[in-house]
């Protein structure tokens, strides 16, 4: 029984001198601090590749929604069909909208200002901002087409 008492004690005499010196110790600390600060460089690396793909995506649909403007415009211009014009519009975005979610918000033409308007919207997930609960990046782009003439004839059907 005094072997066990003995043998207790000795282990809790080297444990607390052990302990005493962890305070003087800095050996390991680099690991420690490194594995601190891992999640918020994560976090900072991650959210710059996010940006980067938002920002594509922004870019890919600000072109495709120009781009169906200045058609709906050239078919308007050819054909004064607005039902073909707005058509146009449509199918020019589809085929060059942004590989994420899109979609056209509005389409409007203005035949006393002479104008057309569409506004686009995409959605881009963000794999590593949802960590920090940001689980997608939305984007609204618009582009207005206004004709130099005053105002555009409001025909309705074709004529030649």
């Amino acid at each position: 029984m005094f072997a066990f008492v003995n043998w207790r004690a000795a282990w809790l005499r080297r444990a607390s001198a052990r302990t005493r010196g962890l305070g003087r110790d800095h050996r390991g600390s680099v690991a420690i601090m490194f594995g601190l600060t891992v999640f918020i460089i994560f976090t900072i690396v991650g959210s710059a590749v996010d940006y980067g793909r938002a920002m594509l995506a922004r870019a890919r649909l600000q072109a495709a929604v120009d781009s169906s403007v200045l058609a709906a415009a050239r078919v308007w211009q050819l054909n004064n069909d607005l039902q073909l014009a707005e058509q146009k519009a449509y199918t020019q975005f589809d085929s060059n909208k942004p590989y994420n979610p899109s979609r056209v918000i509005s389409f409007t033409p203005d035949m006393v200002a002479a104008t057309f308007t569409m506004v686009g919207e995409t959605v881009v997930k963000t794999p590593f901002l949802s960590f920090v609960n940001i689980p997608r990046s939305r984007s609204r782009r618009a582009a207005r087409l206004s004709s130099p003439v005053a105002a555009m004839p409001a025909r309705t059907s074709k004529s030649r």
